[in-house]
């Protein structure tokens, strides 16, 4: 508690200090927070039953720092990460009403969304969920299943299109859900609510048209435009006359409570209003008759692009909004049917029947579930059919062709007599019209209904006769409207396929598998992908006799070992020694990496190399993270498979890394890989070793990397870069004397160390900061060659010494040597970075604000008197964003009235007008209003106005302009309006400028 009152006072948890993205060459970097990792700890003793009296105050940062959002998606995931650890009871909704904050932002939410999924709403929704944990849990879900607007729409050919958004990174939500592993207890303890709604919701995904329903009325001489867009609840009804680009806008409200009559009655009125003559000749020319399908129909099932069975196929676009919330719809009805019938044949009657959800799409879904569930959802399959078909026309409108003839085909054996001879009048009378208007049609619609009942002998005899007669046989209606798209990763077995198989058959079909050529035919890229899956979903499955995986391609030991992670990640359960044990005999085997069979259908590199990184990845994964990870007792096993594959390891010259990305290198070679799995088995050890026992590094492992520095092996240096406060930990004089050691390594050597230095954290004190003093030294002179590094960590850290007054500006500070030397881009970076660091004064003392305060000023002056009369515009462009700090002034005066006028006309030229008009509308009231006044007449008569002034930086001006009028400045406030109206031709002023001259008048 001490520790937790002691940065709390001192301001570690505000919320100005999380950090906010900073801006790259390239885009934009999201900086840790630090302070988040002592919390992170504490959560974790939390959740040993430790420092439960700091759970409320936990809580409480939580919640501040989520009430004063920054775009810093890896603070909300941390946060989530938190949660995980507290007690479900001690959790408020208030907190979990935060998620939408931490969704929000211009960034991907991949961690968040995972997180979430995979730990925070499976931790509500456990074995035995309090009535509070299911509330919770209701609560999750719904921001989960949020939807909003978006500004951007797109459209595709057939008018369907995304009007609407998730904030979810939407693979993990599918992922998750599709599994099974929530379904079932979402239906078990959650209430309809949550079905409902997520069907409502999937309504208007399925209704929507981003460029709306669009129609043209000629008048006479005249041409109208109508276009009708489904806002939810309402109908937007758009009219123009064809020549003229403003619309009309009238609103139908809730139209799905009216009936067609209504309906119709409504849209020839809002016509008449608009004087439009509404008078259509035909059904082609209705517009409420367009309209009308719209309504009802949602497109994926008026042009057959799936069947409900098959969203999820391979053919399916599982990131699509719609198409994974109808996948979750779906499954949730399915499941829900297997636990409560009854109550499932109330919901689906109720999505068939009530306006709020009648479209097509909830008819197949019906259909769909009552073809999975059909001994206990058969009664409301005759209810909907009505025995002659005319409610809803199942067998004659094409939107239900495959749900029903799948429905048929799969429960053909379980249908009493009664129910065959509904069927076959059905099937004799012929379909409504369209579907029988010649004999033709009629026969190739009863094929199709024959087909699905082939197999039954009421209807084999028609089967045959028609299938001879029109040479069409039953697949072509069980494939019909699909899109097959050729792969080349076609598997020749299923994944049940493998789970009905014994290991010994897998591992022999595997060996005599020989793929046709042609890239359709099913390959063993296709058979690795099945194979992953199944030891995924069944990992003790393949463990129980991995060591029959041995002498086989090394693709499929790769795919294995790939599954047996993922399945680790989603916790599902299998001996973890036996795996590990096996790793180890691959790793120590000298006839691994002969096992390689090379075919001329695989042209893939899965060299034995990739198998060994894959082992590596593995064990960082069950390393890293104390609250799931190997057990200590395995361990010792764990440091000799690393060890067997480091020896397999040779040098790799290091002209492989591409535009000296060192940290990417690292966690893609497979000497990095091994070196990053080994420091994680140290650091696991080392965390848990008993009390008092100081030996933290065990003497084998640091000579491995000093022989592997030994050896050439670049990533060694990368790593004691990277990693240097993890080497600290483990031993601090090893590490350090690393460090000096490398002031002299070869450039290629230094770079990779420097290059793991500048992607992490500066040196933590001022000890530290002058070991690596003459380092920072070095990359000075060779700053060219580490642009590249995490772009402006170079900056990042020089700046961050200087703030930290490790160093001051004279002539011998790193940070003006940098300056001196350095090209134009960087110094707009190091501006750029400290106006990122705008919010750090807040959580400051008014001392501590001081000296940051002075320290900005005085690089401020340094900076402006480099630039002051320079004639180059790059040079001029850095002058005017200077002005950005602008932001560190506590109140106008003098000297930072001088220092902003040399940046004043240069401020256009960057686009930074408004945030500087908004920080000096804030100024203006701070200290002497009148001195103020004085010198903000001078300030906004120094800059340029020339570009388009949009509506907020007109109220800015307008502030200003009046808060110089009350404050004895109306003789050069007015003049500024004149030279805004005369030079700028900006009229905006025009009314206070009159009403202040009357009165002076």
């Amino acid at each position: 508690m001490i520790w937790f009152n002691f940065l709390k006072n001192e301001g570690f948890f505000d919320p100005q200090n999380n950090p906010d993205p900073v801006q790259v060459s390239n885009g934009f970097e999201i900086p840790y927070w630090d302070s988040l990792t002592y919390l992170e700890k504490l959560s974790v003793q939390i959740n040993e039953g430790k420092e439960l009296d700091q759970i409320d105050e936990l809580l409480a940062v939580i919640k501040n720092v989520s009430e004063h959002p920054k775009d810093n998606f890896k603070t909300w995931y941390r946060f989530i990460k938190i949660l995980v650890n507290i007690p479900n009871e001690k959790i408020p909704v208030e907190v979990l009403n935060f998620i939408p904050v931490w969704l929000s932002g211009n960034f991907d939410t991949m961690l968040q969304t995972s997180e979430i999924c995979e730990s925070l709403l499976p931790k509500f929704l456990n074995e035995e969920p309090t009535h509070e944990d299911i509330l919770k849990a209701e609560i999750i879900l719904e921001h989960l299943f949020h939807v909003e607007k978006t500004e951007q729409i797109k459209s595709n050919i057939y008018g369907e299109g995304e009007s609407y958004y998730s904030r979810l990174y939407l693979y993990f939500l599918a992922e998750k859900f599709e599994k099974n592993e929530l379904i079932y207890k979402v239906v078990k303890y959650c209430s309809n609510d949550f079905i409902l709604n997520l069907g409502r919701t999937l309504k208007f995904l399925l209704l929507d048209y981003p460029n709306g329903i669009n129609y043209s009325i000629v008048d006479g001489d005249k041409n109208y435009d109508i276009t009708i867009f489904i806002d939810r609840e309402n109908l937007l009804v758009k009219t123009r006359l064809e020549s003229i680009d403003e619309y009309n806008t009238d609103v139908i409200y809730n139209w799905e409570d009216k009936d067609e009559i209504s309906l119709k009655k409504e849209i020839i009125t809002i016509l008449k209003i608009r004087d439009i003559i509404y008078n259509p000749q035909n059904e082609n020319e209705d517009v409420f008759e367009r309209l009308k399908f719209a309504l009802n129909t949602d497109l994926t099932s008026a042009f057959g692009f799936d069947s409900i069975r098959k969203l999820d196929s391979l053919h399916s676009n599982s990131e699509k909004l719609v198409t994974v919330f109808g996948i979750i719809f779906r499954d949730l009805l399915n499941e829900k049917a297997k636990i409560d019938p009854h109550d499932t044949i109330i919901l689906l009657e109720h999505f068939s029947k009530d306006k709020k959800y009648n479209i097509v799409f909830y008819n197949r879904i019906a259909l769909y579930v009552i073809c999975e569930n059909w001994n206990v959802l058969k009664p409301l399959f005759w209810k909907l059919l009505n025995k002659n078909d005319d409610i809803f026309h199942f067998f004659s409108r094409h939107e239900y062709q495959k749900e029903l003839f799948d429905l048929l085909r799969t429960n053909q054996h379980l249908f009493t007599s009664e129910e065959k001879l509904i069927f076959k009048e059905i099937i004799e009378r012929g379909g409504d019209e369209g579907t029988n208007e010649n004999e033709k049609q009629k026969e190739y619609w009863q094929l199709n209904w024959y087909s699905a009942l082939k197999d039954i002998s009421f209807f084999d005899k028609k089967y045959l006769e028609l299938s001879k007669a029109l040479n069409i046989t039953s697949e072509h209606y069980e494939t019909l409207g699909e899109v097959k798209i050729s792969s080349g990763s076609v598997s020749p077995l299923s994944k049940e396929d493998l789970m009905r198989m014994t290991n010994f058959e897998i591992v022999d079909y595997i060996k005599t598998f020989q793929p046709d050529k042609g890239w359709k035919s099913p390959s063993i890229r296709g058979l690795s992908d099945t194979l992953k899956v199944a030891v995924r979903e069944n990992p003790e499955k393949f463990v129980q006799e991995i060591h029959s995986y041995f002498k086989i391609e090394n693709i499929y030991i790769y795919s294995i070992i790939d599954g047996l992670e993922d399945a680790w990640k989603q916790r599902n359960t299998y001996d973890l020694e036996k795996t590990l044990q096996y790793f180890l005999f691959i790793t120590k085997n000298e006839e691994s990496h002969m096992q390689e069979k090379k075919n001329e259908n695989f042209s893939s590199d899965y060299s034995f190399d990739l198998v060994l990184g894959a082992i590596s990845h593995f064990l960082t994964e069950g390393l890293k993270n104390d609250n799931h990870a190997f057990d200590t007792y395995l361990i010792s096993i764990v440091k000799d498979i690393i060890i067997n594959v480091i020896k397999r390891i040779d040098v790799v010259n290091d002209s492989q890394i591409k535009n000296r990305d060192y940290v990417s290198y690292l966690f893609n070679s497979l000497a990095g890989k091994s070196l990053k799995a080994l420091i994680e088995y140290s650091l696991r050890r080392a965390r848990n070793l008993p009390k008092g026992e100081d030996n933290k590094w065990e003497a084998d492992v640091q000579s491995i990397f000093e022989s592997m520095s030994d050896r050439g092996f670049i990533e060694v240096y990368i790593l004691q870069g990277l990693y240097f406060e993890q080497f600290y930990f483990l031993n601090k004089s090893w590490i350090i004397n690393q460090v000096q050691d490398h002031y002299k390594l070869d450039e290629d050597k230094w770079l990779a160390f420097m290059g793991g230095v500048l992607f992490g954290n500066p040196p933590f004190n001022e000890e530290l900061y002058g070991i690596f003093h003459p380092h920072y030294e070095r990359a000075i002179e060779n700053n060219e060659k580490l642009l590249s590094v995490r772009n402006n960590g170079l900056i990042r850290h020089l700046a961050t010494f200087y703030f930290w007054e490790f160093e001051t500006l004279s002539s011998e500070s790193l940070l003006l040597k940098f300056l001196k030397i350095c090209s134009d881009d960087m110094v707009s970076s190091l501006i750029t970075f400290v106006w990122q660091q705008k919010d750090y004064q807040k959580s400051l003392s008014e001392l501590e604000k001081f000296k940051f305060q002075t320290s900005v000023l005085n690089l401020w002056e340094l900076l402006s008197v480099k630039y002051e009369n320079t004639l180059k515009s790059e040079e001029q462009k850095n002058l005017g964003l200077l002005s950005k700090w602008i932001v560190f002034i506590p109140e106008l005066n003098e000297k930072y009235k001088e220092l902003i006028l040399k940046s004043c006309g240069n401020i256009d030229k960057g686009h930074f007008t408004h945030q500087f008009l908004e920080t000096l509308v804030v100024l203006r009231v701070k200290g002497n209003p009148i001195l103020n006044a004085k010198l903000i007449a001078e300030i906004i008569n120094a800059m340029s106005f020339k570009n388009y002034i949009d509506n907020i930086n007109q109220k800015h001006i307008t502030d200003l302009v009046l808060f110089l009028f009350e404050h004895n400045q109306t003789k050069i406030a007015s003049e500024f309006c004149n030279k805004m109206a005369s030079e700028h031709q900006q009229f905006f002023l025009r009314d206070i400028y009159d009403s202040n001259n009357k009165i002076r008048k």
